[in-house]
């Protein structure tokens, strides 16, 4: 299975963030048979680019990556949302009213939210509709096969 974790930026696809959650996993899917690749969201704008049979969105907190998750879903991929930071559950900070449209979107067009905390997870399960929730600790070198 070849997974692709969609980065807002070749910066951030860099970050010692994405280096610290997506290596060690990456490792670890090595050693079941499946690949995980990085990219930016700007290097998956046409049919063509889609190469991977899953992509999971890491804080790609824009409209486009809606659109781009539709389009996937209709090419037949799984799409995945990994939720790092709890930006969608405090209501009363207008501040984060841009996340929470931006779950809004992405949930109808989600098969699985990965998070890092089962309070996360907690905190997410009323807004995901029921949708698989696996919780993968930073740093993580175990997998999960059953999402």
């Amino acid at each position: 299975m070849r997974i692709c974790i969609v980065t807002p930026s070749e910066e951030f696809s860099a970050s010692a963030g994405v280096r610290i959650r997506y290596d060690r996993l990456a490792q670890a899917a090595s050693a079941l048979g499946h690949d995980i690749f990085v990219q930016p969201i700007v290097n998956l704008q046409s049919r063509g680019d889609l190469r991977h049979d899953v992509y999971v969105f890491a804080k790609t907190y824009t409209p486009a990556a809606a659109l781009l998750a539709l389009r996937m879903r209709q090419n037949g991929c799984r799409v995945g949302l990994d939720v790092f930071d709890d930006y969608f559950t405090q209501y009363t900070d207008v501040r984060l009213l841009r996340y929470r449209c931006w779950l809004a979107d992405m949930i109808p067009v989600a098969d699985f939210v990965l998070c890092s905390t089962p309070r996360l997870a907690a905190a997410l399960a009323p807004l995901t509709g029921g949708m698989p929730l696996c919780v993968i600790a930073d740093p993580s070198d175990i997998i999960d096969q059953q999402l």
